[in-house]
């Protein structure tokens, strides 16, 4: 009878450090969890903070790109109407150059006829 009691408390005791076993590791696991879901969250935000600085930095690019080839056209603009007025008094030049000589040689004809 003393030994069937003793099992018996052992039992007892063994159901008890079992359940507070269970109870710890149920505690130990929703920490993880816990632990776990505001990880993720801290990710999540991370992610989309990355994500709107990407956009933001792409949406630079693009100005500053957009901003180069106004500037490129630009100055190749202005460099096509400074060549096509050196051409333009180049022309004028060489015409007046060539009334000179017709005129010199009318003179030159006129001279000796």
């Amino acid at each position: 009878a003393n030994e069937a009691r003793v099992y018996e408390r052992v039992a007892e005791q063994t159901a008890v450090v079992k359940k507070t076993i269970e109870a710890s590791l149920a505690q130990e696991r929703s920490a993880r969890d816990e632990q776990s879901a505001m990880t993720l969250e801290r990710v999540s935000i991370m992610e989309r903070s990355l994500n709107e600085a990407m956009a933001a930095l792409a949406d630079v690019a693009s100005k500053e790109k957009q901003q180069l080839l106004a500037n490129f056209r630009d100055t190749l603009a202005a460099e096509s109407s400074s060549r096509e007025a050196v051409a333009r008094d180049m022309k004028e030049l060489l015409g007046n150059e060539s009334r000179a000589r017709q005129e010199q040689q009318n003179a030159v004809e006129k001279l000796l006829a």
